[in-house]
Formats: structure tokens, sequence, C-alpha cells
């Protein structure tokens, strides 16, 4: 090119100088003139353009943003460097007249003429109190309404609209956002931008600011409320990513409600969430990205509430919590979200309810934790979750919300396939739970009330997966710590103690174990109580029989415990369940778990400690003489707490029962009983556990078939039990136990023995029992059978007794062979007390219901059975007030029966050449024999017993009679006697009767016939008076112990005799010295006239009071009459001296007390009656 310059410069020719500064003149006066037209244009078109600059403003930035709609209403450049333009309006063209979408009532653009100049940019642009309102109509307008087309768009960036060098700020916005499907959110915002000056990575250098404050949720703010919102953001310059954080949210107050969120609709669960799949990253490898340096929200308080279904809503609890939380950063790329570290999320002061009163749950605090968002998002794993103080109420009323009712959709095939099709199920790794209380309470399942339960929960929880097809998984140990537990069946009152209560357990497990083979790791009790009362039991007491035809399952699932431990329980049975089949029970309890079995099963022991079985109270009424006030009315009073009829059966010391879980769920069996220190009362309580046994076989009718009757629940329950199964007994050790007899003779007390056995493959039922036949022989001694009203009185002594019985003869109520060596007979007061009130007490109650419900007519039962009854060398003791008299016991043997209830004795006093002395009384019995017939409870309408006895010779003193036979009646009033003999060649006979009812009161009477006087006369007056024939004669005598009180008698002569006053001897040979003959003659002669006398006939009287009387004799004969008045006194003496006081009302001491009884007048006729036939 220079080359062909210079070229072209050779060939023209050069201008001249001349030429060049005329072309240069014209030049600058045509440049002039054009630069003077132009500055004239330039000033008349700036005052045009500064009187229209608004209107020009307008048309421009219409052209500039086309798609919408913008108006100034004033613009003002001045000072230099700033622009002020007011009341901008920004709308979409689209949108309907009166409509805007943004509102600046002010923007200040500052600039630099030298940078405008320079870039073209400006400096700063200020909004202030922009406003941002959107609706739905304007949404609807900014929809995209371009057409398609194939044309690539041109890419975007974000620096193209860097129209400025300085910030871009937004000073007291405000948003106001009102669309149909959102909650109304007002409030104010705030933003601040740099220059949209890119970095080496491409972002825009400066962060953009934003922060939104006082914002309202909901009309008129009742959805709740925000405090502050404040977060900074990077952006790249071509929108692909874009950095948020950190967001800090404070003082966030949501109330959700269906009124607040309008048509909007929340999943009703009708069906379940389609199956949603998360791509791989590497398929998206340049896909946006937004990521949330950090989220931060602080004071947070949502409630959700109103979401009970109808009407289409969704079917939510009322929810409300508090929650303060920090996520680290978060991530979403090509569609899928994750965070740089672990979510931690804390929730407080949890409240879930369903409308009513009361939350049915709340919590103090939950800990949520998730190894990442991923995890929680896309696998739906949580690390963690720790609950602090929750407590959940279970009701109808608290779930009303949520139980399906008969044509739910929810209950539809297609809905159970759509959560069967749900793609993976929620794992929570670890659950832990703090001080958790459960209340379940008046909430029934299935159409049916379950307990109640309250209980406080604790534990872990380990690798739950919840939902997908299996519903619930888990691989974990399971550990929880149960508290405070308490179970109440339907209709038990809170009053009451529950049916069970739990101080603490533990319980340890495997769900794979569990849900295969049933089985528990681990279960220890601490403290279980079990209160199996009528008002404890509820609704149960009633629950209706199972069908007889029902047959249970052969192979039913056997739930299997290997460590099972139980301290500190303990067992209260005490309820008319299955009609009083159940007997009351206490008892201490624990268990524990032994080694294997061979079978490799778990076996158990139980351990029952202090335990007392009773019968059912029974309908009883005491009848017999008024109770004597008891000595000591403190320890009376102390020892009432026993309702009348009802027994302690059993008492245990200790019983250990050996068992395993296939044997006591499957084939109900009991390995080994061992039971130690147990006393088994045999009396009215056994007798009515067992009727009440055999009252509960009653046939149910036929199925389908009406009963004639209305039947009682608890007869129902009875009938039903026919169904239950039989129980077996692999061995059954018996160890320092005895048997005690307390209705074998009514009224006995301490009849019992020891027993220790060992028994095998025993039937734990009534057959059971009945087949053990093998009869078993034992020892008892020193028992002893007392007053019913006075224990101080003695009635029998049975000193040893040989027992022969079989466990199916007491079950039968039936003993072999009682043999009785040396029993004692106590023959008064107390014997015939004892025996009346048997004879009451059977009268008024043979055939009364024992049972639990009173006015029930039930069947005269069998009572006890004694096959045999041998008494051998007893004795019968005379003891009329209780204390043994100082008679020499008779002697007896006897063999007799005892059948329903009733003991026919017949005592027969051996015959053996014995003479019995009685040396306080000065008698003798030689060759004594008789029997005494004796029944208890008597039959007919006298209590008494009868003894006869017969003698060869009986001697009195001096007296003796032969060929003797005595009968003597015993009663509860007294002992009455009759006798009569051979005696002094004639016969005499006489009654005697000792009164109880009065003690120490008796009276007598003995008359004879042709008796010889001479032996008599020189037995009772040898020193004084002598007489000779035969005389008939009577005396009655009364008194009081041995104190002889009035006495009277006659006699009459029966042949010739005579008499001599013998004692008149010593006074003759006692004359006084100094008299003369003629004096000693005349008395010797009137003496000796006086002193005998011969009679044909005689009659005389007898009267004599305490220590003195008087003799009246008449004799008449050949020679004359004789009348002679004799008085008798008697010198006292130190008998007599204690007798005297006696008589004053000092009562002698005793060594035991006398019973109280009450009085009753004498019978006459006890002292009457004709002579038996000699």
């Amino acid at each position: 090119m220079a080359d062909d310059f210079q070229q072209h410069r050779q060939r023209r020719k050069l201008p001249s100088p001349l030429g060049i500064f005329r072309w240069l003149g014209r030049f600058l006066a045509r440049s002039a003139m054009i630069v003077a037209g132009l500055l004239l244009l330039v000033v008349a078109l700036a005052s045009v353009l500064y009187l229209n600059r608004v209107r020009l403003l307008n048309q421009t930035l219409s052209l500039l943003v086309e798609p919408f709609r913008v108006s100034v209403g004033e613009i003002d450049f001045y000072p230099i460097g700033i622009i002020r333009i007011e009341d901008l309006e920004l709308a979409p063209k689209q949108s309907p007249p009166g409509t805007r979408l943004v509102l600046i009532p002010e923007t200040i653009i500052t600039y630099r003429v030298s940078d405008l100049r320079a870039t073209g940019r400006l400096q700063d642009i200020t909004l202030r109190q922009a406003e941002i309102r959107l609706d739905a109509r304007l949404r609807e307008a900014l929809r995209d309404r371009e057409m398609p087309t194939t044309e690539a768009k041109t890419p975007f960036y974000l620096s193209s609209l860097g129209l400025f060098t300085g910030a871009l700020v937004v000073e007291q916005g405000r948003l106001i956002v009102s669309l149909p499907d959102l909650p109304r959110l007002e409030g104010t915002w705030e933003l601040e931008t740099g220059r949209f000056e890119t970095d080496a990575e491409g972002f825009i250098r400066a962060p953009f600011t934003l922060a939104l404050s006082r914002i309202s949720i909901g009309e008129k703010g009742e959805g709740g409320k925000i405090k502050t919102l404040t977060t900074k953001a990077r952006l790249t310059d071509d929108l692909e990513t874009l950095e948020i954080g950190p967001i800090r949210l404070e003082g966030l107050d949501l109330n959700v409600t269906p009124a607040m969120l309008g048509k909007a609709k929340i999943g009703t669960g009708q069906g379940a969430d389609p199956p949603r799949s998360y791509p791989d990253k590497t398929a998206y490898p340049s896909g946006r990205l937004l990521r949330f340096s950090g989220i931060e929200v602080v004071d947070a308080a949502i409630d959700l509430s109103g979401f009970d279904g109808a009407e289409g809503r969704a079917r939510l609890p009322d929810l409300a919590f508090e929650t303060n939380f920090t996520l680290p950063e978060i991530v979403h790329e090509s569609g899928r979200w994750d965070s740089k570290g672990p979510i931690a999320i804390d929730l407080s002061k949890i409240e879930a309810g369903a409308g009513g009163k009361l939350p049915f749950f709340s919590a103090t605090k939950l800990e949520l934790r998730a190894k990442s968002l991923a995890g929680l998002v896309e696998e739906r794993r949580i690390e963690s979750i720790a609950l602090t103080d929750a407590d959940l109420i279970a009701s109808d009323e608290s779930f009303a919300r949520f139980l399906r009712s008969p044509g739910d959709p929810t209950d539809s095939p297609q809905s159970a396939a759509a959560d069967i099709s749900r793609p993976r199920p929620w794992t929570l790794d670890h659950v832990k739970l703090d001080s958790c209380g459960i209340v379940v309470r008046e909430l029934s399942i299935g159409g049916k009330r379950i307990p109640e339960v309250t209980a406080s929960l604790s534990g872990e929880l380990n690798d739950l997966r919840l939902g997908g097809g299996t519903g619930f998984a888990s691989e974990g140990r399971q550990t929880l710590l149960i508290e405070q537990l308490r179970l109440r069946p339907p209709g038990a009152s809170d009053s009451t103690e529950p049916l069970l209560r739990v101080a603490r357990s533990e319980i340890a497990l495997r769900w794979p174990d569990f849900q295969r083979e049933n089985r528990i790791e681990r279960l220890h009790l601490r403290g279980p109580e079990i209160e199996f009362t009528d008002a404890a039991l509820g609704e149960w007491l009633k629950v209706a029989p199972s069908s007889p035809e029902v047959v249970p399952p052969v192979n039913r699932p056997v739930y299997q415990v290997e460590q099972l431990e139980a301290t500190g329980g303990r067992l209260v049975a005490d309820s008319s369940f299955a009609t009083g089949r159940v007997p009351k029970i206490r008892a201490d309890f624990s268990l524990e778990t032994l080694a294997k079995t061979a079978g490799n099963h778990e076996a158990h022991r139980l351990r029952l400690e202090d335990l007392s079985l009773r019968n059912h109270l029974q309908k009883t009424q005491f009848f017999g003489p008024p109770r004597p006030r008891p000595p000591f009315p403190e320890a009376a009073q102390a020892s009432v707490g026993t309702s009348l009829g009802e027994d302690e059966v059993i008492r245990v010391d200790d019983i250990e029962i050996d068992f395993t879980a296939i044997g006591l769920q499957r084939s109900h069996r009991i390995d080994r009983v061992k039971v130690d220190g147990a006393v088994l009362t045999v009396g009215d309580g056994l007798k009515s556990i067992a009727r009440v046994e055999e009252a509960a076989k009653v046939d149910l009718p036929a199925a389908g078939t009406p009963s004639a009757t209305t039947e009682h629940p608890r007869q129902a329950a009875a009938a039903g039990g026919r169904m239950m199964p039989s129980w077996t007994l692999g061995e059954v050790e018996l160890t320092r136990s005895r048997v005690h007899f307390e209705s074998l003779i009514p009224q006995a007390e301490g009849l019992q023995f020891a027993i220790e056995t060992r028994l095998e493959e025993v039937p734990l039922s009534l057959e059971g029992i009945l087949a053990q036949d093998k009869l078993q022989k034992i020892e008892l001694a020193g028992i002893e059978i007392r007053d019913p009203y006075n224990s101080f009185i003695t009635v029998a002594e049975l000193p040893t007794i040989f027992v022969e019985f079989s466990l199916a003869g007491l079950a039968r109520q039936r003993i072999e062979t009682i043999d009785l060596i040396a029993p004692s007979l106590h023959v008064g007061q107390g014997l015939f007390w004892w025996v009346d009130y048997q004879r009451k007490y059977r009268a008024r109650n043979e055939g009364a219901s024992v049972g639990i419900d009173a006015g029930v007519a039930a069947e005269k039962k069998p009572d006890w059975v004694i096959r045999r009854i041998n008494a051998t060398a007893g004795k019968i003791i005379i003891s009329p007030t209780g204390v043994p008299v100082g008679v020499v016991p008779f002697p007896f043997n006897a063999t007799t029966t005892m059948s329903e209830g009733n003991i026919e004795l017949k005592l027969t006093i051996p015959d053996e050449d014995h003479v019995y002395r009685f040396p306080d009384y000065k008698v003798e019995l030689e060759g004594l024999t008789g029997d005494v017939q004796f029944n208890v409870p008597v039959k007919d309408l006298d209590n008494n017993l009868v003894q006869t006895f017969k003698l060869k010779r009986a001697k009195w003193r001096d007296y003796d009679a032969e060929d003797l036979y005595v009968t003597v009646t015993f009663d509860a009033e007294g002992i009455y006697g009759r006798f009569g003999g051979a005696a002094y060649t004639g016969y005499s006979e006489g009654q005697f009767n000792f009164y109880l009812n009065d003690p120490g009161k008796w009276d007598a009477w003995i008359a004879g016939t042709n008796l010889d006087t001479g032996p008599v006369t020189k037995i009772l007056v040898p020193d004084s008076f002598l007489m000779d024939g035969k005389v008939s004669l009577k005396l009655i005598s009364e008194g009081r112990d041995k104190q002889v009180g009035e006495t009277t008698g006659e006699f009459r002569t029966t042949t010739p005799g005579w008499f001599d006053i013998t004692k008149l001897d010593r006074l003759l040979e006692k004359l006084p010295s100094e008299w003369n003959s003629l004096q000693n003659s005349f008395a010797e002669l009137s003496l000796i006239a006086l002193k005998r006398f011969d009679y044909d006939k005689g009659t005389g009287s007898l009267y004599f009071l305490k220590r003195e009387g008087s003799l009246k004799l008449h004799f008449a004969g050949k020679d004359g009459t004789r009348a002679l008045n004799l008085q008798v006194h008697k010198e006292p003496t130190t008998q007599d001296n204690a007798a005297t006081g006696s008589e004053k009302g000092e009562t002698p001491a005793t060594d035991k007390p006398l019973p109280e009884a009450s009085a009753r007048p004498a019978r006459p006729d006890r002292l009457a009656g004709d002579r038996p036939p000699r």
C-alpha cells in the first residue's frame, strides 16, 4: 500500500498553499454555520424535552420494558447528579385497568457526569417504600403468553442489568401477596445489591441482602406472623447457580387452618403418594445449583388445626409446637436435595389433639437427627429421635378424627393396595424415649372396649422401619422401661385398686424373634401387684362364656421369655368371678428363670410366699347362748376382723412352682410344685369351695336354644367353665405341712396332723384328686375341744389319735378310721353348751346356701363321714361347772361312726373286778358296769347324756348296798340321777339333782322299805342309840357344795322291835357321889325306864338346818308309849367355819373360773317319781 501511495503522489500534481487556505476558510465558515444551527436546535429541543420530560419518559420506559405498563408521576433532574422519580407504577399490559404490580413512591438515582459519559452507567439507585402487590389477576397476566418458536433463545446474563456502578437499594418496601391458593402475606421488605460485576468464578461480585419483617399471614394476621427473615444471596451471571445464606428466620408464629388456606388442600389421605424416583447426579453434569449456606430458625411457633377431614379436607391432628434449630449448608442440584452436614431439628412444647378439650399427645421436647438431607428426603432415614416428657392419651374421643368407620374410603381395597405400593419405608435408626406417659382410657378397637392403661415409658428403640409393603419391621434390639403401670378393665372405677399394677418393668426383645418365634429376650418386673376383685374386674366380671362348640387351636402360639424375673409381687383375689370358683387368695410372689430343660425350653419358677386362701363369705347366722363378756374388751375388739362364715382354707409359707412356657400355654402342665409349711384347714371353708365347684358344672342349653329363665351373668360364666382345660402336675412335694380339721367334729379346735408326701402326675382337677385313693395313716397328739362360749372350759381331751385316710377320701369328705387312745370326756356345762350350739346351728342352717348369693336355696350336700371311730381306755370326768369334781373318772370303750355330721356314741364301761374309791366322799364302788349313750348333735329335743351303771356293791361311810343301779342324766342345766338297790334286808331308792345354772346347788331324796334298823343305828349313832326292827323311811335334803342345808325326813315301823338309848349308860355311870341311895335308886329307875323300850309300832320325823336339828320319835308298846324330842347340834370345825363364810356371800376360791349361765328354776318332777319294780 505504501508503494502504491507513493506512485499515486508521483502521478498527481500537488496543490498550492493558497488553495489550501481557501479550502480551510470555506470549511470553517460552513462549520460555524452548522454548529450555530445545531446549538440553536439543541437549545430548542432541550427546552421542549424538559417541558415534556414525564410524557417522554413514560413512552421511553414503555418501549424498554415492553411486557409491562409503566407510568411515572414526576421526574426531577435537579440538582445535577441526582434524578428523583416519583410514583413509579408497573403493571403487566394484560392486567385489567386499575391494577398494578409495583408502586414506588420515590426513586432516587445518583450519577457522576464523568462516569455516565465514560461508561454510560449510573451510580446508585434507591427505591423508597416500594410496594409489590400480587393477586390472582396479576398472576394471570404475568403468565408466559409467547407463541411456540423454533428459534433459540438469547442467553440472559445478569451483568446486562449492570446500569449502575454503586448499589441498588430498596428501603421500607411493602409486599402484599393475595392469591386464592395461598394464604395472604403482607409485610415490609428491604433489598440491597452491589455492582453487577462477575468474579473469576462467574458470581456477581457483591451479594444480595434481603430482609423481610413484620410479615402477617392470612386475613388480619389470623394465620400468624413472622418477625424477621434476613438472608444474603449470590448469583452467577448466567443464573445457573444461586447461593443463599445464611437464612435467619426469627419470631415465626404460624397458625395453619383450612380457612387460612382457602381452597388449598393438604392431601386427604385418600390413596398413597405416587411413586417418586430420584435421578442420579451423574445424569445432570451441568444442572442448576441452589445452595443454602445455612438456615437458622429462632423462636418459631407453629399451630395446625381444623383439618378434621370434613368437606374433603385433610384429616390431620391439631398440632402445635415451638422450635429453634440451625441447619447446615443445603444444596439442591440436578433435582436432588442434600446437605453438607447432619440435620438437627429440635421441637419443644409439642401438643397434638383432635379438637377435644385435652391433647392426645404432648411432649416437652423432641430432638430429630439425620445424617444428611438426602438421607432424610430420599432414603427416608432418620438417624435418631429423642422424645422427652411426652404424654399420650388414647381414647375414642381423642382419636375420633382418625378412627375409621364402615364406608370410609381409606378402607377400600384400592387404598390398601396403594399403601402397599409405597416404594420405601421410613427408617428410624434410633429412638430414645425419656419419661413418656401413656394413658389409654375408653378406647374401642374392633367394637370392643379395651382396658384402661396408664404407664410411664422410657427406653431405646433401634432400626425401626415404618410403612412400605411390610408395615413395620426391625432387626435391632429394643429395650423399654415401663414404670407405674396401671391396668383397669372397662367399667372399673378409678377409686378402686387397679387389676394390675407394676412399679417397674424392663423388657428387651428383637422384633424378628418376637414375630417369628414369639420370643422375648428379657422381662424383669419389680413390684407387680394383681388385685383380682369385683371392683377391679369391672365389665370383665360379666363376660359372656364362649360357645362349647368352639375348639381352641391345637398349635396355639407360645410366648417365651429367655430371662424372666419378678420381685416384690403381691396377689389379691377376692371376686365372685366364675360364680365364686376363684377363692379368696392373698400371697406374695416372685419369678425367676431356671436352666433350660432337656427339650431346650425355657424353664421358670414361680415362688408364692405367705399364701392365704379363703372361701367367700357365707350367709350364716349365729345361734346359741349369749357369749360371756370378754375379760379384756380391748383384746376382744382387736380380734374382730374376719367376716362371719369366711374361713381360711390354706395357709402356706412357701410354694415353688416350676413350669415351662410351652407346658403352661399349650399342654397345661406344671412340672413341679413344692409346698413347704402349709396348713390345710378342712372345714366349712373347703366345703364351700367344693360346693361352688360342683355347682359350676351345670350344663349349658343346646346351641340356639333359649334359656327358660333369665340367666345370671355369674351363672353363665360358671356354665362356660366346663370348657376350661384340665391341668396336670408332674410332681407334687409337701414338706412341713399340716392338715387342720375345723369342722370334722363341730367346735373342735386344734385337730391337726403333719403330712409330708410326694406325688407324681397329679391331675389338677377334682377328678384327678379323686383318683388318689392310696391310704395314709398319721398320728395326732394333744387335741383339746373347748366350750364354744368359754375357752377356759374343756369339753374333751384326745391325747393320742390315729387317722387313716386318702386324698380322694378327703375330697369326698370321708375318713376311713379314727382310733382314739385314752380320750377324756368332761361331762358338765361346757359339753352341753357345745352340743346345744351344734344342734341349734344345724337346725337353722341345714341346707342353707354357703355360696356368695344370699337367698338362693342350695341342694343338701353330704357331710363328713367317718367309717369307723374306736375309743379305747377312755375316761368320763364329772365336771358340772367346767372344773372336775373330786370323783374318780369312769372308764369307757366305744366303737361308732359319723355320718352327715352326727356321731352316735355308746360308751361301754367294761366289767372289771375293780373297786373305785372316792376318799373325799368316803364312797367305794365295786363291780361297776354300764353304758353311756350320747349323740352329736342330738336328734331329739333333749340335749342330754344318759349313763346307766350297775354295781355289785356300794359303800358310803359304813353304809352298804348291793346290786345297785344308777342312772345319771346330764344336760346343759344340771345333772340328774336316780338309783336303787337292796340294802339292809330291804330295798332303797332315791334321786339327786345338781344344778349347773346355780353352781353348787343340789337337792336329793332317798326312800327305804323294810330296812333293818339294827345295822343302820350301829353305823349312824353307835354310841348313842340302838334300834332293832324294820322301818320304811323317806328323807329329803338340799344344800350347796359339801354343806348340807335344810333336811327333813319321816319314818314308820313295819315290824315290832325295840330301841335302847345307849348314851344314858354313861350318864348312869356318872351320877353324883354326894347323892344318897334313895336319890341314886330313883335316878337309875327313871333312866332305865327311859333308856329301853319295846314297841309294837312307831313313827318319827327329822328336821335339820345348818348345824342344828331336832328328832321327834313316838313309840307305842305293851308297856305304854314313849315320846322323845332330841335336839342335835354339831360343834363347829374349820371346814364348817369355811362353809359358814360361804353362806355369808363369800365365794370360795377355785383353780378355774366358773362359766356364766342364765338361771333356770328347778323342775319339780326331778324330786318325784315312782320306784321302779325290783
